[in-house]
């Protein structure tokens, strides 16, 4: 699960958030995702 947390820290880090709502774009949704082997697991903030 620690992955998915990760995963979203990227998006915050890197700002990808911020380069959409520039570019208009008003409902973001974020979601991080971990795989091992056929298991996946999806968090969202």
């Amino acid at each position: 699960m620690w992955e998915c947390a990760d995963a979203l820290r990227q998006i915050e880090d890197k700002q990808y958030r911020k380069n959409l709502q520039l570019e208009g774009y008003t409902t973001i949704l974020c979601y991080g995702a971990a795989f091992l082997g056929k298991t996946c697991l999806i968090k969202s903030a």
